[in-house]
This record gives C-alpha cells, structure tokens and sequence, in this order.
C-alpha cells in the first residue's frame, strides 16, 4: 500500500508547490491551471510507464527502467559501506568494493572506450540518491523526474516570454508538443536534459537582456555541468548560435544572417584545427563513432567487452554463449565472432580460440524493428558532408504521414506533418518585422540538432526522441517568425482566453 501512498504524497506535494510559489505564476494563467498542466505531463508519465511495461517488455534496453535498476544495486553499496557509496556517487579514486560493485551494473562503463564520455552515470547516481526518499519505489522516481522535466519547462517559457506577445501561444508550443510532451516526462534522460536545458537559456537570456547577476552566473554554471553530464552533443550544438546571438545584441549588428553564416565558417575552421592539433578529440571522429556504434546495436546481437576490445555475436547465435549471469558471459573455442579492438569504429570478423576469458556484457537483443539503413561515416570531412543533406531529410520529414502501423510512429508522422504545415504557414505568413536574431538561433540550432541526430541515429524510433529538443526550439522560432494578427482567430481564441486568464 506504501509503494502507491508515497508517490501520490510526493505528487501533491509539488502540485502545492506549484501553485504557492510565484515563480511559476503567470499573469494570463489562473493559478489552478499551472498544477494541472503538471499533472497531465504526470498522466503521460504514467501511460509511458504502462507501455514499457505490457508492450515493450525488455526492462535492459528501456531507458526508464535501465537506469533505476542499476540504481539499486548502486544503493547497495551505502548499507554495506556508506563512505564508498558517497565517494562514487561524486568522485574518487576507485576502491575495490566500489570495483565489484560496478562489474555488477550494466550502464555504469561504455562498452565503446573510443567514446569520450558516458551520459548514463549521471541517471544511475540520481536515481540512487533518490532511494534515500523513495524508499526504491519507482512511482516516487517517475514523480520526481516529471516534476524536474516540468520545471525545465518552465524555466523554458520564461526565458523565451520577454520575446513574445501571444504568451498563451508559447505556452502551448513549449509544453504541448506532443512527442515532447511524451518523451520528456518520467524517469528519462529527457526529463533531466530539458530541466538543465530550460535553466540554462534562462540564465543566458537574463544575462544577456536583464542585468549581470552571480545568481546567473552560478545557475548558468549549474545548468552547463548539467547538460555536459547528460547529453553533451546538445549544449555543443546550440553553443555556437548562442555566441553569435550574444555579439548581435551587443554589437547591435544589423545583417544577421549573414553574421551567423560567417559565425558558423570560423566556428568550423576552429574546429578543424583542434581536430588536426588533438586527433583524439577529433569531433567527426567522435561522431563517427557514436554514428557506428548506433549503427552496431541497433543491428542486433550480444555485445561484451574485455581489456582488448569489443566483441560482438549475432543473436542468432546466443545459444553458443556461456551466461555465467546477466552481465558476465564466456565463449567456446571456434566461435565465429565480430572483433573491434580498442581504437577502431570497425569490426572484423574473426575464430575465437580461448575459452577463459571472462566478458562483460553491455547489450543483448535482436534487431530494432524500425532500422534505417545507413552508410556508416569513416571520419572523413567529405563523407560527412556527402551524409547531411539525407541526415536532415530523415530527421526532419520521417516517419511520413500514415507510413507506420507503429502507434508511436504514426502519432510522429501527423506531427510532423502539422510542424510542416505550420513552417511553410510561417514563412509565407511571416511578420514584416520580427527578432531576426531570435529566428537565426532557433532555426540554426534546430538544424544542427537535427543533422546531428540524422546522422548518428539509424533506428526511427531513436529518432523520433532525439530530436525533441530541436523540435521545441523550432517551434519558438515559428512563432516569432509567423504573422499571428493576419489569421482570423481572435474569435475562436477568445472563447478559451477566458479559461487562461
């Protein structure tokens, strides 16, 4: 009974904070409205909860469970030795309980070592610190990530209000985008990458346009180390526009699009030189190997790893393994296997001969039913450009309208239909006058992300999530660009602006 008592307290606790505290009080908006926006984004949490659990059933390769369960092997560690489980959880020299410890965790170690970083220990150090008032149960960990999803979307409003005059507008465009809505509620990266994502726009807009404060400084500061931790590839992308946004308004440079079209030539020189100057920091390289490894799972099969690299048999194939559990396996002499050794994209095909060595398993499942085929990138400059122009084409217009019996799939295609529409609207209906530097950030930014979840994402359904935080900012800048008084909605709007304000 405790299990569903808890999480039903945490929820109306923040609905009350929601409702008393003034930061998420707007002056168009009834006060009642705000906690029921939060628990609608709490239902949605909810029904993505019941779909991984009756439909998707595979708890390993779902992000909403994956994380959380290796949480709790974590929170092990504190009642056998709490000094342990603290300096894990925030960094230190590596003792030999905390190294069994993490042999026993799945998402703790890339299976990849030419990755650079690791976004998952973030979640698993989360959600184990959650346990300390969760008690290990999972409702409170979907209201809590909800909860902080739903502050980051606030703090998104917020930074974007001053540049609009139909608020009520925005908020529809920042909270009610539905494959938004879906993929950013419950116990997901998501959750936390737009609560570090709203934080952080909302401290560089008032930075920029407000006054200079430490208490921007410090939640800039915060909501970078947040973002870095979590999906680092998004404050990259988004990076550049910013610093050409900033040099706009306090220049007051008057040709903007060509400003951003230079911005971007010396961004990518700079960053062709530190990839000649640092080869492991190479950032086509890094994309590469991100695009491959995607690539790799996405095709199925049991992946392990040892000290000389990455092994990979295909699924068809599993029965030839030695489980000795769920993350430790050998294999017989004479397997035919797939070899990536430490410092290549590649693997090589190869008859395996030792039966001693004992792998650490990272991903075992058959092959994603919504694969794209793609040609995998070599590092190349020209091979990455030649890869755009269909990265950007996925990204942007698949699934197509009615093109999947996928509910989730076919739900993306009518939006992106709709996002369609409503651009090419925008652009033949644009405003005379309009905050071109705004537009140029958001559509340059949603580009890149864009291009970059194109190209290194090859399953749809992958793509369909990753690409949400474009989405939002796509969305803002159709709105600053369209031409709201040319449409003949006042009457219709007016009959719910009573229910808003």
């Amino acid at each position: 009974m405790f299990e569903f008592i808890l999480p039903i307290v945490f929820f109306l606790t923040f609905c009350y904070i929601i409702y008393k505290h003034s930061f998420f009080h707007f002056s168009f908006l009834k006060k009642k409205l705000l906690p029921l926006v939060f628990t609608v984004k709490v239902a949605v949490a909810l029904v993505f909860f019941l779909l991984y659990t009756f439909y998707y059933q595979d708890r390993s390769t779902a992000d909403i469970f994956k994380f959380f369960d290796d949480s709790v092997v974590l929170f092990q560690l504190f009642h056998e030795s709490p000094a342990d489980f603290f300096r894990l959880i925030f960094g230190g020299e590596i003792s030999l309980i905390q190294e069994a410890y993490i042999n026993r965790l799945n998402f703790w170690v890339n299976s990849n070592p030419n990755e650079l970083y690791n976004d998952s220990r973030l979640m698993i150090k989360l959600n184990a610190l959650l346990h300390f008032v969760s008690f290990g149960y999972y409702g409170v960990h979907l209201v809590v990530f909800t909860f902080l999803s739903f502050v980051g979307f606030t703090f998104l409003y917020k930074a974007f209000e001053r540049f609009f005059e139909h608020k009520k507008l925005l908020l529809l465009v920042v909270f009610f985008v539905p494959s938004v809505l879906f993929w950013s509620t419950g116990v997901s990266k998501e959750s936390i990458l737009f609560f570090g994502l709203g934080l952080f726009l909302y401290a560089y807009f008032k930075l920029i346009h407000v006054f200079q404060s430490v208490k921007y400084i410090f939640l800039l500061l915060l909501s970078i180390l947040i973002m870095l931790s979590i999906k680092p590839y998004i404050f990259l992308l988004i990076i550049p526009a910013l610093l050409i946004y900033f040099i706009i308004e306090k220049y007051q440079w008057k040709r903007v699009l060509l400003s951003y079209v230079l911005g971007y030539f010396f961004i990518v020189l700079i960053g062709i030189s530190v990839g000649e100057l640092f080869p492991k920091y190479k950032l086509i390289n890094q994309i590469a190997t991100k695009q491959n490894n995607f690539i790799n799972m996405a095709q199925g099969g049991v992946y392990m790893y040892d000290d000389k690299g990455e092994i990979r048999v295909p699924y068809e194939n599993k029965a030839s393994i030695f489980f000795i559990n769920d993350t430790l396996c050998k294999l017989p002499k004479n397997t035919l296997i797939e070899f990536r050794e430490k410092g290549s994209n590649n693997f090589v095909p190869i008859i395996y001969n030792d039966d001693t060595t004992v792998f650490k398993v990272t991903f075992n499942q058959p092959a994603s039913g919504s694969l794209i085929h793609t040609n995998k990138l070599d590092g190349d400059i020209v091979s990455f450009t030649l890869h755009v122009p269909k990265a950007l084409y996925y990204a942007m217009f698949k699934p197509f309208l009615f093109s999947s019996r996928n509910p989730l799939l076919l739900i993306s295609g009518i939006e992106n239909f709709f996002i369609l529409l409503m651009l090419i609207v925008a652009i033949l209906f644009r405003k005379k006058q309009f905050n071109s530097n705004l537009v140029a950030f958001g559509f340059t930014s949603t580009l890149l992300i864009l291009v970059f979840v194109g190209i290194t994402t090859p399953v749809m359904g992958a793509i369909v999530r990753y690409k949400i935080p474009a989405l939002v900012l796509l969305m803002i800048s159709v709105l600053a660009l369209v031409d709201i008084n040319r449409f003949k909605i006042n009457t219709h709007y007016s009959l719910y602006s009573k229910y808003l304000s």
